[in-house]
């Protein structure tokens, strides 16, 4: 039978450098935990409403409805989007300056027509046209949300820095590098798609 003391003393001694042990691994497993990425997107649509009279095209119907005009042109589907960054830095104990948390928000507003008609052709021939325009329009919402993970990818990817002030201004120009690059992915998109007619919105004059 063991002695119950000596027993005792054992487990207390075993028992603390358990605890010795758990805090060494808690404080590791903080230094080596990864930063916090988080994306979220909100996507909205808004619609113009074209209303046909009979005896004009479907095409002269949406012209003369579109509120949406750019360099001359009329166009029948829109999408705009807004990417905002938002980020936390941790000062470590050398005077370094490292994200912790980074939150990309990606807003979306995607704007089509809707038709107001009583022909039964026109109304087959837009939707038809409005499921090829909307399909144009994802690319540019694809475009904006590739944007919006690769900002949010590599911010988190910067090394440590020896100030704030430096992380700041380099987080802030991968951000705005990226969005210059949509903008002219965007602009690519639509000259190698002709504004989506070569994905089928397109109409007869």
């Amino acid at each position: 039978m063991a002695n119950p003391e000596a027993f005792g003393e054992s487990y207390i001694k075993a028992a603390s450098l358990c605890a010795r042990l758990f805090k060494v691994i808690f404080f590791l497993l903080l230094l080596s935990s990864p930063v916090i990425a988080e994306v979220s997107e909100t996507i909205a649509y808004k619609t113009y409403t074209a209303k046909h009279k009979t005896g004009t095209t479907l095409l002269q119907t949406l012209n003369s409805s579109s509120p949406i005009r750019h360099n001359g042109g009329i166009f029948h589907g829109y999408t705009s989007w807004y990417i905002r960054w938002r980020y936390e830095w941790n000062n470590g104990s050398g005077g370094d300056c490292s994200i912790a948390r980074n939150k990309t928000t990606l807003t979306v507003t995607i704007t089509l027509p809707r038709l107001i008609a009583s022909d039964p052709k026109i109304e087959s021939e837009f939707s038809r046209y409005l499921e090829s325009l909307h399909g144009h329009e994802s690319g540019h919402l694809q475009i904006a949300r590739e944007a919006a993970e690769k900002i949010d990818r590599e911010i988190l990817s910067l090394p440590p820095m020896n100030s704030c002030s430096l992380l700041e201004q380099a987080a802030n120009q991968i951000g705005n590098e990226i969005l210059e690059q949509a903008r002219q992915e965007e602009r690519n998109y639509d000259q190698s798609t002709n504004y989506g007619a070569t994905q089928g919105a397109l109409l007869p004059r």
